[in-house]
Formats: C-alpha cells, sequence, structure tokens
C-alpha cells in the first residue's frame, strides 16, 4: 500500500515580496511615530513667573529649582548624560549707582574670574535680549563634581551668560553645561532667552 504525500508549495516570490512591502512600511510608520513623539515631548514647555521680575520658559521634562540662593529660578535637565547637568538659571544682581552694562559686564567677567576654577572667558558680545540691550558672556571652567570624592573627575563647564540692564536692575540668563554635551541643550537656552519678558 503507498501513500501520497502532498507537499505544501511555498510562498511565491510575488508574496516574499509583499510581505517585505508590508515589514518594511510597518517599520516606517513605527519610525514616523517615533519621532513625532519624540519631537512633542522634547519641545513642550512651562512658564515660571517670578513676581514682579520675569517669565521663563523651559522644557516640561527638565526639573525646576525655585529655592536657589542667589538665583530667582534655576532649572537642570536630568538626562543631559553628565555627572554635571546642563541647566539654565536666572540671576538678578544689584548695579552701582552710574554703572552702564558694558561696566556691569566687566564687573561680572571679573567675579567669574575669581569664582570659577580655570576660568576662560571665550568670548563677550553687545547683543538684544528680552526687548533690551544685552550682553553675551561665553566662558569655560572646571567643575569638581565629585567634592571630596576621589571616584568623580573634574568636569569642563562651558557656559554663556547674558547679561540685561532692566529698570536699572542687572539680570543675567545663564546656561552651563559639561562641555563634552554643551550643544544637546543649547537651543534650548537659546528659545528660553527668545521668550524671555520682563
Amino acid at each position: 500500500m503507498s501513500t501520497d504525500v502532498k507537499m505544501m508549495a511555498g510562498p511565491t516570490p510575488a508574496e516574499f515580496a509583499r510581505n517585505d512591502w508590508a515589514l518594511a512600511i510597518t517599520a516606517l510608520i513605527a519610525l514616523l511615530v517615533g519621532l513625532v513623539l519624540r519631537v512633542v515631548i522634547t519641545t513642550q514647555t512651562s512658564t515660571y513667573t517670578i513676581p514682579g521680575a520675569a517669565n521663563i520658559v523651559y522644557p516640561t521634562n527638565w526639573v525646576a529649582d525655585t529655592t536657589t540662593g542667589e538665583n530667582l529660578f534655576s532649572v537642570s535637565n536630568p538626562r543631559s548624560g553628565s555627572t554635571f547637568p546642563s541647566h539654565m538659571a536666572l540671576i538678578s544682581a544689584p548695579l552701582a549707582a552710574d554703572n552702564t552694562l558694558s561696566d556691569a559686564a566687566i564687573q561680572w567677567t571679573l567675579d567669574l574670574s575669581s569664582s570659577r576654577e580655570h576660568f576662560r572667558n571665550l568670548s563677550s558680545q553687545t547683543m538684544s535680549a528680552a526687548g533690551t540691550d544685552g550682553v553675551k558672556i561665553s566662558y569655560a571652567y572646571v567643575a569638581d563634581v565629585g567634592g571630596s570624592s576621589r571616584s568623580q573627575l573634574p568636569v569642563v563647564v562651558q557656559a554663556i551668560d547674558t547679561l540685561m540692564l532692566v529698570n536699572g536692575q542687572l539680570y543675567v540668563l545663564r546656561y552651563e553645561a559639561d562641555a563634552t554635551v554643551y550643544n544637546d541643550d543649547l537651543a534650548t537656552y537659546e528659545r528660553a532667552l527668545a521668550a524671555l519678558k520682563f
């Protein structure tokens, strides 16, 4: 007694092609959805109002700290990829009588050079910010993020301080980040500066 075994026919080349196209289209749609979600999440902002001073805009996924000492407002990126998290701060400083913005910028740079280890002034330029004249000071310094611990190496920090004179008061919007990831959040700082209102 003999039994005929019928073999199932394998997929045709057209069926293989159809499956490949379906897989490619599904992967492309998933990629586009991921990109749209990333843009939506990273561009969502919150606004913090400093009574009698300013409104500052920052990303919702950054962590705000309104209890810091010299700062009116401080916010940091917990996912900045460094032991020194990228952060922005709005600082208010008194202006000596008869001082100009230029005088304030010179004094500010001198103060930074004495308070920051291995301070280097990278550039200084006049600009317009928040509807007023400003001075942008770019600099770098070394931050010891490990403190007394030897497990953490010092970090080279790159920073920008934008000085603005508003109603006789000096305001400074600061951005600091590990130099290796400095450009990652620079656009966030530029958006915050462009949206800053006094």
